[in-house]
Order: structure tokens, then C-alpha cells, then sequence
């Protein structure tokens, strides 16, 4: 099989032969040639030869899906990319929609969303975001994945004087005690 180094020889009986063969199954997807050469050897040279070769397709085949992020701890009030994609037995990217959702720390749905597979998305975590572990699920072609991620703690307030009147509000995820 040309470009695999594949090669099996076989003797023929009775104007015939038969054998079997698999792909390894991480074999890239795409067209393979099978060339069969048939030839008859007389005192060590080969003679009455014949050759003929078919088409052979290895189809792309999902196997996993990977979701990969900007950062694993995410700062509140900050920006981070998330990008699902589909792999297929070759390790190769598939085409496909992949389903994301978001859950925060209490298992609540936060955000969701269909990207393509490759496709990046760019999330804005309020400075107000709940701090602990959150979670992102894909699926997609049958696929399912999760990953974790964290959400850091933020110390923050926002102060505002008004009529002499001085107005702490605090804007960060956890108690502001300053």
C-alpha cells in the first residue's frame, strides 16, 4: 500500500491468492493506493509479471474532543479564549459543530454556545464572578468532553463621595473588609 509501508506478499495456488489486512487505527484519513504485483519467478528472475492498483479510502473518523483555554485560572473582570476542537483518529482536526456550556462554581449554567470545531471564543468574567472551580462541557459528532477551570479570588471596592457622603460598594467576589 504506497506511502503506508505496508507490504504483504502472498504465494498464489491454483491462479489465485487471498489475504487480509487492517490499517493501523491511527492511520491519516484520505485516499490510499493498493498496488497488487503479480509475477512468476523462474531460477531466481522474475518473469509473466502483471501489476494492477485500486483506491482504498480510510474515512475521518471522530475520536476526541479537546477544549483548550488562554488561562486555567481565570482573574475576574479579564477576558479568556476558549477554543473546543474535534480530533479524529489521526490526531488531525475535524470539521463539525461543537455545543459549549458553561456552569459556574454551584453548577449553575452561566453561559452557552455552538462554535465550529477550531473556532475560538472570547468570554468576559464580571469582576462579581462567583471564585472556585467552574466548569465548560463540549460535545459535538457524538463527542463529549469537560474541563475545569478556576476562578480567582478578587478583593475589590469602588468608592464614590457624593454630597459629602461617602459610598463603598464592593465590586469584587468576596467580602471587602478594608
Amino acid at each position: 500500500i504506497a506511502n503506508t509501508g505496508m507490504n504483504i506478499t502472498r504465494e498464489i495456488a491454483n491462479g489465485s491468492f487471498e489475504t487480509n489486512f487492517s490499517f493501523p487505527e491511527n492511520a491519516r484519513s484520505g485516499n490510499y493506493l493498493l498496488i497488487v504485483k503479480v509475477y512468476e519467478e523462474v531460477e531466481g528472475v522474475e518473469a509473466n509479471k502483471g501489476e494492477s492498483s485500486i483506491t482504498i479510502y480510510v474515512e475521518q473518523t471522530p475520536r476526541s474532543i479537546d477544549i483548550a483555554e488562554s488561562s486555567q485560572n481565570v482573574k475576574p473582570g479579564e477576558n479568556v479564549v476558549f477554543k473546543p476542537t474535534i480530533y479524529d483518529q489521526a490526531g488531525d482536526m475535524v470539521e463539525g459543530e461543537v455545543g459549549l456550556k458553561f456552569y459556574d462554581n454551584n453548577g449553575n449554567l452561566f453561559f452557552q454556545k455552538i462554535l465550529n470545531s477550531g473556532q475560538e471564543e472570547e468570554i468576559y468574567f464580571e469582576t462579581n464572578s462567583s471564585p472556585g472551580y467552574w466548569k465548560v462541557d463540549a460535545n459535538g459528532l457524538g463527542l463529549e468532553s469537560e474541563r475545569l477551570f478556576y476562578i480567582e479570588e478578587l478583593k475589590k471596592a469602588s468608592f464614590n463621595v457624593v454630597n459629602d457622603t461617602l459610598t463603598v460598594t464592593n465590586v469584587g467576589n468576596i467580602k471587602y473588609k478594608n
